[in-house]
């Protein structure tokens, strides 16, 4: 117990000090078990696992039914309403009980079952009526959700380009039915399950976006529901600000910068919040004479067609650099908080660093947990000009830039400057190819 902390007997070190566990030195201490996780909804909602809980989207007459006791018959059970348009989930879908150091899932009787994915597993696992299964850190749970027969002619896959925090991505050959102008398209295939009222949520917020015709977002052509959603868009062999086809100069990944903020501002303007800008969505144009740049790609929509699932993670651990932390204790995605995404995703671009230094890829609960305890670090190798950017993006709300416009000009400021910039030691890092974690 190094510091008071309770910790899992067997572990080797401390799970909130990092102080290796002497089993030499003396007899264990019992105490008060600590809570084994979080649990994130896909809006952003988190709860602590340190009880039992019953999830569904009216669980509280079955907790009232048991008296509010955990289905072991020890300590307390509490109900987490899901809001669910869809008619997927159950009243009362699936418990969380807690034995011993472990979090298992149990499904309660549900008429479409539960469903788990473990960390790195290739399929899900079914679970009926009173079948349990043991989860941890990065275990995604969902429910069952019908596909529609929304099934256009299909696309004839190129090869992978990736993966996404919600999915995967691909290079495609369009279908001739589209008549399109061009050789590929990029195609995103999500991994959950859709349903009918997810696959319409997600169609409208699509036309809503393909709508802004803005010159700084990636072009939408298609969205379709093939047992999973899917939708195309245009393909930049550029690659991404997380993965350049080539070595980026300072001035080009600044330009690219500046597009993606002129994006964002686009998007809100039509009465859409991104949700997801991070170096992976923030693509660039092949060649530093096309103009713009770059475009921002990758609308949040996994909060819109994903309604009912829950997981204990968000994506890889280390796109969570990019999240404001307000939206992982349910702050709703907004223009503000996609100004702080801006503002790391500037940070990753400019220095780098993370903002917390590298976050654990495969530990989402440590990861989450530094985000929320420990303040955003700026880099010594920002300048003055870029350290007062970087700020007023990471500021309180009210103190932020107002617009995304804003900052674009701004980044657009901060072009001319740098580019003349003979500062002795300034680091310029885009001699070599950029690599986030995102």
């Amino acid at each position: 117990m190094p510091n008071g902390h309770i910790n899992y007997p067997r572990l080797p070190v401390c799970t909130r000090g990092g102080i290796g566990i002497d089993r030499m030195s003396g007899a264990l201490v019992q105490g008060p078990r600590p809570p084994l996780g979080l649990l994130v909804i896909d809006d952003g909602t988190t709860y602590v696992v340190a009880g039992d809980l019953l999830i569904g989207r009216d669980p509280e007459p079955m907790v009232a039914a048991r008296g509010g006791i955990a289905s072991v018959g020890i300590g307390p059970l509490d109900p987490i309403r899901m809001n669910d348009t869809s008619g997927s989930m159950s009243r009362a879908h699936g418990e969380l009980p807690l034995i011993d150091w472990e979090v298992r899932v149990v499904d309660a009787g549900s008429v479409n079952g539960t469903y788990v994915r473990l960390p790195r597993a290739p399929g899900w696992i079914t679970l009926r009526r009173g079948q349990e299964a043991v989860v941890c850190p990065g275990s995604q749970l969902r429910v069952r959700i019908h596909a529609g027969c929304h099934r256009p002619s299909p696309y004839r896959i190129v090869r992978g380009l990736g993966a996404g925090s919600h999915g995967l991505y691909y290079l495609a050959i369009p279908p001739e039915r589209l008549n399109l102008p061009l050789e590929h398209v990029a195609l995103k295939v999500f991994s959950n399950p859709c349903g009918e009222d997810a696959f319409h949520r997600g169609v409208r917020e699509l036309r809503t976006y393909a709508a802004v015709n803005s010159l700084y977002l990636v072009r939408l052509h298609e969205a379709a529901l093939h047992d999973l959603f899917m939708y195309s868009m245009d393909y930049f062999a550029g690659g991404s600000m997380a993965a350049p086809s080539t070595p980026l100069q300072r001035d080009h990944a600044l330009a690219v910068l500046e597009s993606a903020a002129r994006g964002a501002h686009d998007i809100p303007e039509a009465g859409l919040v991104h949700g997801d800008i991070k170096p992976a969505n923030l693509m660039i144009a092949a060649g530093v004479a096309i103009r713009p740049a770059g475009a921002l790609s990758g609308l949040g929509l996994a909060r819109v067609i994903t309604a009912a699932t829950a997981v204990s993670g968000i994506g890889s651990s280390a796109t969570l650099e990019f999240a404001d932390p307000d939206t992982l204790v349910g702050q709703t995605p907004s223009r503000a908080t996609d100004l702080w995404a801006l503002g790391a995703t500037i940070h990753r671009t400019l220095t780098g660093d993370g903002l917390y230094g590298e976050l654990p890829d495969m530990q989402p609960l440590v990861a989450i947990r530094t985000v929320q305890s420990t303040k955003p670090k700026l880099s010594d190798d920002l300048s003055p000009a870029e350290r007062d950017l970087v700020s007023e993006c990471l500021a309180p709300h009210s103190d932020r830039f107002r617009t995304a416009a804003e900052l674009a000009d701004r980044i657009s400021a901060l072009r001319t400057h740098c580019y003349k910039c003979t500062r002795p030691g300034h680091k310029h890092l885009f001699e070599r190819v950029l690599v986030t974690g995102a």
